[in-house]
């Protein structure tokens, strides 16, 4: 068991050697001893050892920093949700007549309502004589209004623009 022990002394003594060896110009190992080539041959194996903890303890702790660099922005960006407002409802009328209107980049529509007229994002499915009414909430500090038709085809809602 005793030359079990120093045949893993040995190995381990090898690889601190190749480590220092490898890493002698390394910005880890800058500055821990002034001659690691010399450490890596003629060191005792406590001090190369100690040479190959200490170049360990700076790989992590620039790992720490790191991770602490971009975590913690990161971390501080995630937020809650935020729960949206109960809405509330008001009364827009019938409606008289829809113009869809297109464009190159946008397709909106104008609804004229006995109360009003209004215009929504998107197509409206809806014929003449349809009830409307009008909806507003908010998320955060986000306010929000649709125009809802209640359609035969097909009750919606449709953003204002």
């Amino acid at each position: 068991m005793h030359t079990s022990n120093l045949e893993h002394e040995s190995i381990k003594d090898e690889r601190n050697r190749y480590f220092i060896l490898e890493a002698s110009s390394n910005l880890f190992t800058y500055g821990l001893h002034p001659n690691p080539r010399a450490l890596a041959l003629e060191g005792t194996p406590d001090e190369r050892t100690a040479f190959v903890r200490k170049a360990k303890l700076r790989v992590l702790a620039a790992a720490l920093t790191l991770l602490a660099l971009v975590g913690i922005p990161w971390a501080q960006t995630v937020k809650a949700p935020i729960a949206a407002s109960d809405p509330i409802i008001g009364t827009a009328g019938s409606v008289i007549s829809i113009v869809l209107n297109e464009s190159t980049f946008s397709t909106t529509t104008t609804v004229s309502t006995d109360e009003g007229v209004f215009q929504v994002k998107g197509a409206v499915t809806a014929s003449i004589g349809n009830q409307a009414k009008v909806k507003s909430w908010s998320t955060g500090s986000v306010k929000h209004k649709a125009l809802c038709i209640n359609s035969d085809f097909k009750p919606d809602c449709y953003n204002l623009r």
